[in-house]
């Protein structure tokens, strides 16, 4: 396992961030709606996140790992460009390329996170308006009672 496989889990993750934000304003859209299907988006959304985590974990398993095809050198770069968020001089094409996928992923998850802040505020949005309206049809329910 070495710095190929990297660049794959990386590339894997971008995919799988970019399947959240595309299935975020699905939800967005299904809350304003009112259509019950987004339930299902959560879950499969919430999936994509888990596996997205895995990739991350892998990642740290290549670098962590003795065994791997990763050189004493290129172990140390790549702790700093991945997990340090350090600026490294004479990158090479891979370490370029990793960059390249961790600055699209943080601006792909930025923008997923935001779209879930505003499905959050729907969401609270219309439970608020399902609960005074539930509590007007009980109380319409339980005065049609005793007449």
């Amino acid at each position: 396992m070495g710095i190929e496989d990297i660049i794959s889990l990386l590339e894997q993750k971008k995919i799988l961030i970019t399947e959240v934000f595309d299935i975020s304003k699905k939800i967005e859209i299904y809350v304003k709606d009112d259509n019950s299907d987004f339930l299902v988006l959560l879950d499969k959304r919430e999936s994509l996140l888990k596996r997205a985590a895995k990739c991350n974990s892998a990642i740290k398993n290549i670098i962590n790992n003795e065994e791997s095809e990763l050189s004493e050198e290129e172990t140390q770069r790549l702790q700093k460009i991945i997990f340090e968020d350090e600026k490294l001089e004479n990158l090479s094409a891979d370490e370029l390329k990793i960059i390249e996928f961790i600055e699209e992923n943080k601006k792909m998850f930025k923008k997923a996170v935001e779209l879930n802040e505003s499905i959050t505020t729907l969401v609270k949005r219309e439970y608020e308006k399902t609960k005074k309206d539930l509590a007007k049809e009980r109380s319409t329910n339980s005065n049609n009672l005793f007449r």
